[in-house]
């Protein structure tokens, strides 16, 4: 391409720069846009976190610059984190709107928790069958249609990442969920086994 004019390369400085930025440092998920309202994408801060402890769990601050907004997480049991050491901490960040024009507000979770090479924490696998999961939009399905026993009990213990959304209401927005083959897979067998909706 051939530009005639250098008033023109300078309006499209800002956004040469921000491309190329993009291209040397892809997220791990690309940013997702739902047409129900959310949206989602990945961050990662590096450096040494503030450690504190919270209701018994050792509890880690990390934020990006002095100025920065600080997250906490929860570190992993059993592992003690090192003092002055930093570590990286990979996050996804859902924007959610309800309306057109409406501010967004943010809801953000950790994603990986990494020293080095060393994974300390991965969302993406599921704790329960230590499966890779898929980072989805749910599949709403109604929830009165379920047993209190489905959803509280046999659900928690045996298929808790079936990327579904048990909803008693439409609430307008669809957000991304983690889904275990292994957990969807379960969540369908007690579904032809009972005669779902209704077990």
């Amino acid at each position: 391409m051939t530009f005639h004019s250098p008033r023109l390369l300078f309006a499209l400085l800002p956004w040469l720069l921000v491309s190329c930025v993009t291209q040397s440092e892809p997220a791990l998920y690309d940013t997702v846009q739902i047409s129900k309202g959310c949206r989602e994408s990945h961050f990662q801060i590096s450096g040494v976190p503030v450690i504190s402890k919270e209701k018994g769990q050792t509890l880690a601050t990390i934020k990006q610059g002095s100025k920065g907004i600080p997250y906490s997480v929860y570190w992993p049991a059993g592992l003690v984190p090192e003092p002055a050491k930093s570590y990286q901490f990979e996050y996804l960040k859902a924007e959610i709107t309800r309306n057109s024009g409406e501010r967004p507000w943010t809801d953000v979770e950790i994603l990986r928790i990494k020293d080095g090479d060393k994974i300390l924490v991965d969302k993406s696998i599921c704790p329960l069958h230590q499966a890779p999961m898929a980072r989805q939009v749910e599949e709403d399905v109604s929830a009165p249609d379920y047993s209190a026993y489905y959803l509280w009990t046999y659900r928690q213990a045996h298929c808790p990442n079936d990327g579904r959304a048990y909803l008693t209401c439409d609430s307008g927005i669809s957000h991304l969920r983690w889904k275990c083959p292994a957990c969807y897979k379960i969540a369908e067998t007690w579904e032809k086994k009972h005669g779902t909706p209704k077990g």
